[in-house]
């Protein structure tokens, strides 16, 4: 139920975002990690790689043949992101993950969670350890809380969504799919 609610607070813009997402760490809270992986794995194997859309795996592959390297910037934990990345072939993860004390989870980020504005210091360190800058690079998103970095690529792309980022990407004359 306090899921369901946070999902509320989130759609309806009622709560910071950042709130919300520390809230939901907090639920990891004395969950230890061996348990949590098996999790990850079972829902990322049995639910969420099956609701990728065939149009992904062909932009990934477009990109690939371009000799273009791909890169996961999510806010997802990387027990989610590591899977999804090693299945579709993604060069490079750059996602959230949280603290740990003996094996478990503290329910504390193990520094900044990715989201929002940290998606773009985590681009901008990325790019800084690769010696580029973005400028020749795609950006997939989905949501408002992706501004930052989209604005900074030279393609970004808007990917089913949410209404702000539909009707600032429109404005912007950024791709729409």
């Amino acid at each position: 139920l306090n899921g369901l609610y946070l999902v509320i607070l989130y759609k309806m813009e009622w709560r910071d975002t950042r709130k919300i997402i520390n809230a939901m760490a907090m639920w990891m809270k004395g969950i230890k990690e061996v348990d949590f992986i098996e999790f990850a794995n079972r829902v990322v194997s049995n639910f969420l790689l099956n609701e990728v859309r065939p149009e992904l795996r062909k932009e990934i592959q477009k990109h690939k043949r371009a000799g273009g390297r791909i890169v996961m910037l999510s806010a997802s934990l990387n027990y989610v992101c590591d899977p999804i990345g090693e299945s579709l072939g993604f060069d490079h993860i750059i996602c959230s993950s949280l603290k740990l004390d003996n094996d478990e989870f503290t329910g504390k980020p193990d520094g900044q969670l990715c989201f929002g504005k940290e998606k773009l210091v985590r681009l901008e360190q990325f790019y800084q350890v690769i010696e580029s800058n973005p400028d020749n690079d795609y950006y997939y998103a989905d949501s408002f809380s992706d501004v930052y970095v989209m604005r900074k690529v030279g393609y970004p792309v808007a990917v089913d969504p949410d209404r702000h980022l539909k009707r600032h990407s429109k404005h912007k004359g950024w791709r729409v799919l």
